[in-house]
């Protein structure tokens, strides 16, 4: 027999790697690891200037990883990883992701008014009455 090994990883801390800052005052913000220095934390760069992420060090357990990898080389600048944000398109690229709608999901709700999550809150009990008269209908319907 031969067994053909499969790995079920398949986000790997790389240079170039975009992930988000899970802990601190950053947290929600999106980086880019620039450097693996060690087995437990990297440099990562926003850059400052596109997502608010100065460089510095962070350990692995701040940091969630993301499926988009960005084409730098390792120890770039700061400059060199705007430029290259820039030309790949990855603020559009994560904005697509399902972390990057969780994430604007989140911070939309968060800045909602009292009024605004009482609205949302009735918009949802409206739709639940919607789809429960359709749902009573299908069943209705299948038991004549």
């Amino acid at each position: 027999y031969t067994f053909k090994m499969v790995s079920i990883y398949n986000k790997f801390v790389e240079h170039g790697r975009l992930c988000i800052v899970t802990n601190g005052p950053l947290k929600g913000k999106t980086a880019t690891i620039v450097d693996i220095l060690n087995h437990r934390s990297a440099l990562v760069d926003g850059p400052e200037e596109v997502t608010g992420v100065f460089r510095m060090v962070m350990n692995y357990n701040d940091l969630a990883l993301t499926d988009i990898v960005v084409d730098i080389k390792r120890g770039a600048t700061s400059e060199e990883v705007a430029a290259a944000h820039k030309e790949q398109g990855i603020a559009a690229k994560f904005a697509a992701s399902n972390a990057g709608k969780s994430i604007a999901t989140f911070s939309k709700r968060k800045n909602l008014s009292d009024f605004d999550r009482f609205k949302v809150s009735k918009l949802k009990q409206q739709k639940a009455a919607i789809v429960k008269v359709a749902l009573d209908k299908l069943i209705s319907s299948g038991k004549s």
